[in-house]
């Protein structure tokens, strides 16, 4: 993160705007990124390749292995975002944004779809109809 704001302070950009700008991500999700990265830099270490600038194809045959290991499609997802922030662009574009890229994760869409989020969803207009048949919402239980 350091070397982000070193690297956008020598632009000339104020520092609220550096620090607005080293800040995009959420705690949380640099800390999913910083660990699907790190299982990538594992699998490359095994493949003996640079995971900085390693060729599309190593980052195809990664995400294939995951979905491989029956990840679901928005793990998959998540480590092609992590990749496409720390890997060098390839053809002035981030990793992510590769056709063959697309192409692998609308392929791991189509086998295994993500699952919904909710099981069952609430219909609103249901709900507010019921709440104005009752008397005082105040006094109404949870279950009701």
């Amino acid at each position: 993160m350091d070397h982000i704001r070193e690297s956008l302070s020598s632009t000339g950009l104020s520092k609220q705007a550096v620090e607005l700008i080293s800040n995009k991500r959420r705690p949380g999700t640099i800390s999913n990124y910083e660990s699907a990265w790190r299982k990538f830099c594992g699998w490359c270490s095994t493949q003996q390749i640079d995971p900085f600038r390693c060729d599309i194809k190593f980052v195809l045959n990664y995400l294939a292995v995951l979905f491989e290991k029956e990840y679901e499609y928005n793990t998959i997802n998540l480590h092609r975002s992590a990749i496409s922030t720390y890997h060098d662009k390839v053809d002035f574009l981030p990793v992510g944004q590769n056709s063959k890229v697309k192409e692998l994760m609308s392929g791991v869409f189509t086998k295994r779809p993500s699952k919904p989020k909710y099981l069952f969803i609430w219909d609103v207009d249901i709900v507010l109809k019921y709440l104005n048949t009752q008397s005082n919402n105040e006094l109404l239980s949870l279950k009701d």
